[in-house]
């Protein structure tokens, strides 16, 4: 599954979540993807352990990142719009659950978002 998320994220220059959950098979299921050393701060909800694992490799190995976006990106794509209050500040604690509306981007797309 790594592979097939470098490749399209490399392809597309940066993707949505709700994009790679439609476009990598067996990408979606029941869980939360955090924020390293935050888990209050969901960067989505709805993957599989596959997923979340190659996202994290990918990560760790400084192939992707993960950039934060203006909510209405998701809103303009399948029309997600979570119940969760968006994240104001990665670098405070939150003590309930919160969304940080982010896109996956590869660190080698000479075009990415910086």
């Amino acid at each position: 599954m790594r592979d097939a998320i470098l490749a399209l994220v490399r392809e597309a220059g940066r993707l949505t979540f709700d994009e790679l959950c439609a476009r990598v098979p067996g990408a979606e299921g029941p869980l939360a993807f955090h924020a390293v050393g935050h888990p209050n701060v969901i960067l989505w909800n709805g993957l599989s352990v596959a997923a979340i694992d190659a996202l994290a490799a990918l990560r760790r190995t400084r192939q992707i990142r993960f950039e934060r976006v203006d909510p209405a990106v998701y809103r303009e794509g399948r029309g997600v719009d979570f119940t969760a209050p968006i994240v104001p500040a990665v670098a405070q604690e939150l003590v309930e659950p919160h969304w940080l509306p982010a896109v996956i981007c590869a660190n080698d797309f000479p075009g990415g978002v910086n």
